[in-house]
C-alpha cells in the first residue's frame, strides 16, 4: 500500500495533536513570593499546640499558628500567595547550609516557593 506525502503529513498531524485517553490530568502552579511568612518548630497537623520536633519554613496566610485550622486561616489578613484571597499555608523543613570551614549551620533564606499540582 502506497501513501502520498499529504497522507503521511495528515497522519502525523493527527497523531501529534491527539490526546491519549489516559491523559486527563490538570496541571497548576501555586506561587508564593516574598520572604517566608515565618519559621519555627510549628506543625499544626502533626503537633497541634506543641512545638514540632524540627523547624519549618512557612508560606501563605497570616492566620498560621500552632493551633491553625480552616477557620483561622480564612480569617488571615494577608498572604504571600500570588492568588488573591488564597490564605492556605504550606510548610516544609527549614533548609540549612553546613559551612565546613566553621562547622556552623546557616539558615538558607527562602524568597519564593512554587507548588506544583498534577
Amino acid at each position: 500500500m502506497k501513501f502520498s506525502a499529504a497522507t503521511a503529513l495528515a497522519a502525523l498531524f493527527v497523531a501529534a495533536t491527539a490526546k491519549a485517553p489516559s491523559d486527563k490530568r490538570t496541571f497548576a502552579v501555586l506561587r508564593f513570593n516574598g520572604k517566608e511568612l515565618t519559621t519555627g518548630r510549628v506543625d499544626p497537623i502533626v503537633n497541634p499546640g506543641v512545638p514540632s520536633s524540627h523547624v519549618h519554613s512557612v508560606m501563605g496566610g497570616s492566620g498560621f499558628s500552632m493551633h491553625a485550622n480552616g477557620q483561622s486561616l480564612m480569617s488571615s489578613k494577608c498572604s504571600n500567595a500570588k492568588i488573591k484571597g488564597d490564605f492556605s499555608n504550606y510548610w516544609f523543613p527549614k533548609l540549612y547550609f553546613h559551612d565546613k570551614k566553621t562547622g556552623k549551620f546557616e539558615s538558607v533564606p527562602i524568597f519564593y516557593v512554587n507548588i506544583y499540582y498534577l
